[in-house]
């Protein structure tokens, strides 16, 4: 890897001396027409009548209410939301397909009858946690439900977990020991019944070598019971984003097909850079023996051309004049610089809106006085968009259509009435466990990515890891090995990504099977449009009204263009 980063290092110096000596750039760009507003996106109501109907027992402001909620909205799936089981069966709600559960809206042990009665209904049952493991002893009707035959262990400290292939997009995965990836979880260790199906389990040191699966501690498993499919999640997984695809993955493994819209948009987001100030000077010099401006050009610029060159991912930079404290005025000269290589590298130039209203107002006035026609459509808002809020109120956000962040929930959505916010899912130097299971997670129910490189900390850094030689390694190597399974989903910019975001929320959807071919009908459709096709043991022969692409065994990507598609399955060998 080393290796091929120094050659990429040395092809982009040799091509800057060559731009910079036979091209004029001419900086600007088209902002584009905002066709498609907060109005226009679609809303998960609870109609009856409507296909894909899901009931949540607990709250939805709830963390697992949340996730619920928002994965109803991406998925285009009506929710109704009651505040107990009993209030559910005393509301009949005809036509749900798929029931969550939050444990902490259940009344046990007297709610356990009821959910005994409700596997004859047909449904997609889904416990988002389980209830408290004394509870479950204490219960026969409920581990039956379950599919659980007994408790073997309250807390058991897991030392790898294991995801089966098939379940999430991206295929099986081990994590542990020799892995490079860390696990730090203890779970209750339930003996399950001999015709559950576990899709996500732990490993424990006594049984690390034991490849028999009642040996593991199960995380996430299938019981059928009745004619209802029950799906039971041992953890926390489901009170993040991280619930998203693990939600997909149970509807896809209890249907023949699963047919969805994604967003279809990676995105890398650099915060904090180039800032146009120098400063810092002092420990610059102590640590890089360089400038301020030296460092982001000379060294900083490189490498990121270079690993994003390896990765494939293209670059929204979020500009600022300064990021803390300026040692001199901000470089006119360093804004066209930057411009004609974002051009170049096809990315894309926005502005920091995360210090504050005196500083949005110095970067406006400074690109104001270079008379820059570069539209600058994306804004950083750090943790809290309330500044960014506050600047479209009194009209100075003029221009921005879209921002991101590392802000609480949700991921995608509505900011204002014409501004999307989305959201960071990685932090670029950080993967472990966690980060790749949402990682497959939300490529899996989005195929979506943000990931963010925080350019402040190399500028002022205060510990080793934010030197930008540690740094940037971690950037490097996670960018290139922990993304490639998705390659076949689009790497945009935050421009090009806002404008898929807009389309995904606002469209709805109807499919249906016929033999083997499924018609798929869309309204509300804005331009091509992405859908994720997963299926079992058949491929896709043909579609009219779109393309497909493969992006693993089972899995497809499929670009409509028309508001009536059809997709011709077949077969595969086995």
């Amino acid at each position: 890897m080393l290796l091929m980063m120094a050659v990429l290092l040395a092809l982009y110096m040799f091509t800057e001396i060559y731009l910079s000596a036979t091209n004029d750039y001419e900086v600007g760009g088209a902002a584009g027409e905002v066709a498609l507003l907060r109005a226009d996106a679609w809303e998960a109501d609870g109609a009856e009548g409507a296909p894909r109907q899901t009931a949540l027992i607990g709250s939805a402001h709830g963390a697992l209410g949340q996730t619920v909620a928002q994965w109803c909205t991406y998925s285009k799936r009506p929710l109704r939301c009651y505040a107990s089981l009993s209030s559910y069966l005393a509301a009949g709600a005809d036509g749900v397909q798929v029931l969550c559960i939050d444990p902490a809206a259940l009344s046990l042990p007297a709610d356990a009858e009821a959910l005994e009665g409700l596997t004859q209904k047909g449904l997609t049952i889904v416990f988002c946690a389980l209830p408290d493991v004394e509870e479950i002893a204490r219960s026969p009707g409920l581990q039956a439900v379950l599919g659980i035959k007994s408790v073997r262990q309250a807390q058991a400290a897991l030392t790898g977990v294991y995801l089966y292939d098939g379940f999430l997009v991206g295929g099986e995965a081990f994590y542990g020991q020799n892995s490079g990836m860390e696990v730090e979880l203890e779970i209750p260790w339930y003996e399950l019944e001999s015709g559950t199906k576990v899709y996500l389990t732990g490993l424990t040191r006594a049984a690390e070598d034991d490849e028999g699966q009642e040996e593991r501690p199960a995380i996430l498993w299938r019981n059928n019971e009745g004619s209802a499919k029950i799906y039971a999640v041992n953890g926390d997984f489901l009170e993040d984003e991280t619930g998203f695809g693990l939600l997909d993955g149970m509807l896809a493994e209890g249907s023949p097909y699963l047919l969805r819209p994604v967003v279809n948009a990676q995105n890398l987001t650099v915060a904090g850079y180039p800032s146009f100030a120098a400063e810092n000077t002092r420990q610059l010099q102590e640590i890089y023996a360089s400038s301020h401006k030296m460092l982001l050009q000379n060294t900083v610029w490189p490498n990121l051309i270079a690993a994003t060159e390896q990765s494939g991912f293209r670059m929204t930079c979020y500009m600022t004049t300064q990021l803390r404290s300026p040692e001199g005025e901000p470089q006119a000269d360093d804004l066209a610089y930057y411009l004609r290589q974002f051009k170049e590298r096809r990315g894309e130039a926005g502005r920091c809106a995360d210090g504050g209203p005196e500083q949005w107002a110095q970067d406006t006035a400074f690109l104001s006085a270079q008379g820059s026609s570069v539209p600058y459509p994306a804004a950083y808002v750090g943790t809290d968009a309330a500044d960014f809020l506050a600047f479209a109120r009194g009209g100075d956000a003029q221009g921005i259509r879209t921002v991101t962040g590392d802000c609480e929930r949700p991921l995608l959505g509505y900011l204002t009435e014409t501004v999307t916010y989305q959201g960071a899912t990685h932090r670029a130097d950080r993967y472990g466990f966690r980060e790749d299971l949402k990682n497959r997670s939300l490529q899996t129910a989005l195929a979506y990515t943000n990931i963010l490189l925080e350019m402040e900390r190399v500028t002022w850094p205060e510990t080793a890891e934010d030197r930008w030689e540690n740094y940037s390694r971690e950037i490097a190597g996670n960018l290139s090995t922990w993304w490639k399974p998705y390659s076949q989903f689009d790497k945009t910019t935050a421009a090009e990504s806002d404008a898929r975001v807009r389309a995904f929320l606002a469209l709805d959807y109807e499919d249906e099977l016929d033999g083997d071919t499924i018609t798929l009908t869309i309204r509300g459709r804005e331009g091509t449009v992405s859908f994720l096709l997963r299926t079992h043991d058949q491929e896709v022969q043909s579609v009219s009204g779109g393309t497909a692409g493969q992006v693993e065994k089972g899995c497809w990507l499929v670009s409509v263009e028309e508001d009536t598609v059809r997709i011709a399955l077949a077969h595969g060998q086995p």
